[in-house]
């Protein structure tokens, strides 16, 4: 079964959405999945194990919901904003997703998406809630997580692929993120098993 939506009717559905008092617009995309039988368990479904057939529909409906929530979400995050700022602070984020290794300086990175360092400092803080550069330091030690569970590479190799220069340095930032070593994740210790 595949549900399609006219920009008409999504638009409709949003506004009896708001109106409704019991649907609260504030979800992440993946809440969803949760809300939805949840509001119906309030008095219209009890027991959706009983339904099998309803709960695929509504997971199915909430994961093609995702992508327009988040959408959505994006667009009114911030109503200091404006879209183009977002955009920008979105083109930003990217840039650095891309060069984690070598990420440009606060500056220029405003220079290149074209909003000034200040403005990307403050709507990176409104979009993701975090500092440009601790997003950066996050990024870098989610990267250097995979390659330490994924690949046969030494901590000195992951280090500089993530962009450290100096493996102590290295190894502060990640035990600050995941409390432990990268020695010891690349052991397989803590949640940093290896995939098989």
């Amino acid at each position: 079964m595949t549900v399609t939506l006219t920009q008409k009717e999504e638009d409709e559905l949003w506004i009896e959405a708001e109106q409704n008092s019991a649907c609260k617009l504030a979800l992440e995309p993946f809440e969803v999945c949760h809300e939805i039988p949840r509001q119906l368990g309030k008095g219209h479904v009890r027991h959706l194990e009983v339904y099998p057939e309803l709960w695929l529909t509504i997971e199915l409906m909430a994961l093609q919901l995702a992508p327009i929530l988040a959408d959505r979400a994006r667009i009114q995050a911030s109503p200091r904003l404006r879209t183009e700022t977002i955009d920008r602070i979105y083109c930003a984020q990217e840039i650095l997703l891309s060069r984690l290794e070598n990420p440009p300086s606060l500056l220029d990175l405003a220079k290149l998406v074209g909003v000034s360092d200040r403005t990307l400092r403050r709507g990176f803080q409104e979009l993701f809630n975090t500092t440009v550069f601790a997003y950066l330091t996050s990024q870098r030690m989610e990267k250097a997580k995979c390659l330490l569970r994924e690949r046969h590479l030494t901590v000195a190799e992951v280090a500089v692929m993530v962009g450290y220069s100096n493996q102590s340095h290295f190894t502060a930032a990640f035990k600050r993120q995941f409390g432990i070593t990268p020695r010891d994740c690349l052991a397989g210790k803590l949640g940093c098993e290896k995939k098989t």
